[in-house]
């Protein structure tokens, strides 16, 4: 039951993450950052903060669809799920997140690799 926090640049130039499980599914989106160092503390607070269940909660959007937030202990969200056609399919990802997150490995997309030239 392995994830990976995948760090990516948007072409606004803002870093964002998501949490993604082994078989591709992003179960945890955060907010944008304007600086990468700031999405890895969010990724650090995400570990944190998920274990508490007291920091979810969960909501149901304007067209009757249902999601939830993590929030940190200061009550800002750091992190938000898709979007659910039923509240039981939010829950089990929500379970998801609490099992994945606190081990979650780093992949940054953003980093750039130079070919090298071969002699």
């Amino acid at each position: 039951m392995s994830a990976n926090y995948v760090v990516h640049r948007e072409q606004s130039g803002l870093f964002r993450f998501h949490l993604q499980t082994e078989n591709g599914e992003q179960i945890l989106f955060s907010e944008t950052y304007k600086e990468k160092r700031s999405a890895f503390v969010g990724i650090t607070s995400i570990k944190k903060n998920s274990q508490d269940a007291n920091r979810y909660v969960k909501k149901t959007a304007v067209d009757g669809r249902f999601y939830f937030l993590l929030k940190a202990a200061n009550h800002e969200a750091i992190g938000r799920s898709s979007f659910f056609a039923t509240a039981q399919e939010r829950d089990e990802v929500m379970d998801r997140v609490m099992v994945r997150a606190p081990y979650g490995e780093l992949k940054d997309t953003t980093r750039q690799y130079r070919k090298r030239k071969v002699a």
